[in-house]
């Protein structure tokens, strides 16, 4: 028999489970036990910290976009302001250019009227 054989044979599948005394773990299985605990300790640590930062990153990230947004929208409410207030000083200027333009009209009417019933 082969050595894989030997081992089939020996393999039991109704034997009990549990053994029944209690194996003495040895240093190195302990040892490594405590590094891998130690090892899963810090990994958390470190994804916790990682989380942290990246979420630092991520809310200052956007508080710059949101003051970049709010800088954009007043440039353009002043802008809106700037083009109204134009505007209205130019639609003033044009009711006050024909308000004397008719005011004028006016009055030359009137004194060429006058003129005209005086002489005639």
């Amino acid at each position: 028999m082969s050595h894989s054989t030997q081992n089939v044979d020996l393999f039991d599948p109704f034997a009990d489970v549990s053994p029944t005394q209690p194996t003495q773990k040895s240093v190195s299985f302990r040892f490594g036990e405590k590094l891998g605990r130690i090892f899963l300790k810090l990994k958390g640590k470190i994804n916790r910290k990682y989380r942290a930062v990246t979420e630092g990153i991520h809310h200052q990230v956007e508080a710059e976009a949101e003051m970049e947004r709010l800088a954009q929208e007043q440039w353009l409410q002043e802008q809106v302001d700037e083009v109204a207030a134009q505007y209205h000083l130019q639609l003033k200027r044009s009711r006050l250019r024909y308000a004397l333009v008719s005011v004028s009209a006016f009055i030359a009417g009137g004194l060429s009227s006058v003129l005209v019933m005086v002489y005639f």
